[in-house]
């Protein structure tokens, strides 16, 4: 099961009863007069988008359930499954702070072991490799040695801003920083060409010619390394998150 969540899933159900499914819940949810009915009803419709794979709009669901006026389990209930929702959309930052919500707002300072086990992944995904490691040691204490194994070897962060620097200063800098060696090259021979065709062309008495097309196609691979350097570097660090991840989730996920 998912964050101890079985129903958060994609279902093997058909997709027509999944969506029949989904509307008759939101007709109950506009049916309905009691906030708890609400809320109900928007789970269920919520559940029933999760089973079709629809994570965002699942999430969306749930985000108009009056939990406040709830009773504390259901409450509970919403903003946990918000929360794994929230980490399925990839939002990660947003399932922390909905779990930071439920403990403000349910007088509960300490989370749950489903708690831990997702918030150590929310936080394995931003890289924010101690406080990862603390809730995952706090979900599953019987695996401290095979977590501080791991965690010893957490992938350390490129710096966007630095690739940007870098490709600023000297063209194919920045892609190299980011492991992209042979684009690097590319991008610095591509820069290195337009800047010849327009001196070429200006020497031969074309300077026009060589104003407009070499400067012109100068500026875009310039500018446009510079943005792709960055691009790099940013996605260098989600696949290393996401390798990361994936060695963490047999220590902190239940079978």
């Amino acid at each position: 099961m998912l964050f101890a969540c079985s129903s958060l899933e994609a279902t093997a159900q058909p997709a027509d009863s999944l969506l029949a499914a989904k509307l008759d819940h939101l007709r109950h949810w506009h049916q309905a007069d009691a906030p708890e009915d609400q809320a109900r009803a928007l789970l269920a419709a919520s559940e029933a988008a999760a089973g079709l794979g629809q994570w965002a709009h699942a999430q969306e669901l749930l985000e108009a359930a009056p939990w406040p006026f709830c009773p504390e389990p259901l409450a509970r209930d919403l903003l946990r499954r918000q929360a794994a929702l929230s980490y399925l959309s990839g939002e990660f930052a947003l399932c922390l702070a909905l779990q930071e919500r439920m403990s403000m707002h349910l007088g509960d300072s300490v989370l749950q072991v489903p708690d831990l086990e997702l918030a150590s992944l929310a936080l394995a995904q931003l890289q924010r490799w101690d406080e990862a490691h603390a809730h995952a040691r706090a979900a599953h204490p019987e695996n401290a040695p095979a977590l501080d194994s791991l965690f010893a070897r957490a992938p350390k962060a490129l710096d966007p801003e630095k690739a940007r620097k870098l490709a600023t200063f000297l063209p194919g800098f920045g892609h190299a920083y980011a492991g992209e060696w042979g684009e690097g090259m590319l991008n610095l021979g591509l820069n290195f060409a337009a800047l010849g065709f327009g001196l070429w062309q200006g020497l031969t008495g074309f300077p026009a010619t060589g104003y407009l097309v070499g400067a012109g196609l100068l500026q875009k691979f310039y500018m446009g390394g510079i943005r792709r350097a960055t691009f790099l570097a940013q996605r260098e660090n989600h696949l290393r998150a996401q390798g990361f991840v994936e060695q963490l989730k047999p220590l902190v996920l239940p079978p």
